[in-house]
């Protein structure tokens, strides 16, 4: 007998065997509810959500976000921190700048003090992937240079050496 499992997107109950679903992580959405989703994919998404606790799976070498954890989230996201910020956040802290996990003492809690610095970080290579694919155009400039006149003062007061 096939068991029920719920949309987190309009949060319905459905069987597997009599819905078209689609399956991203161990959660199952109803395929209207994904196309809505990726339609929308912005910062606040669910995608990223699920996104962002897969990164701290991987951080943090753990099966599940503990608690703790879902609890820093759900209070930054309250703050006004994105699912993807938090997630970029925790990505440049721990894996580019290669900071300790133990550190950190099973929680997320340097995201407001990283944030910013984070996010700086990752504007920056995004304008130099942009300047990169951009085509220079240098204009020529045509520069006139006016010939001194043979009846110059220089010219009057040239002195011979061998005179002297």
């Amino acid at each position: 007998m096939a068991h029920k499992v719920k949309c987190p997107v309009c949060e319905e109950r459905f069987y597997k065997s009599e819905v078209d679903y689609v399956k991203k992580g161990k959660r199952y959405y109803h395929k209207e509810c994904m196309k809505k989703v990726e339609d929308t994919k912005d910062a606040n998404s669910l995608v990223y959500k699920e996104e962002l606790f897969d990164i701290i799976k991987k951080i943090f070498n753990i099966e599940y976000p503990t608690p703790r954890i879902i609890k820093q989230v759900k209070s930054f996201k309250k703050k006004g921190y994105t699912y993807f910020g938090m997630q970029k956040t925790l990505e440049y802290f721990f894996i580019l700048q290669n900071n300790s996990v133990k550190k950190a003492r099973g929680g997320i809690g340097i995201i407001p003090y990283v944030y910013d610095e984070a996010s700086d970080y990752y504007k920056k290579v995004k304008q130099s992937k942009e300047s990169k694919n951009k085509e220079v155009e240098l204009e020529q400039k045509v520069v006139k240079v006016k010939k001194p006149h043979k009846d110059s003062v220089f010219d009057k007061r040239k002195v011979d050496i061998n005179e002297l």
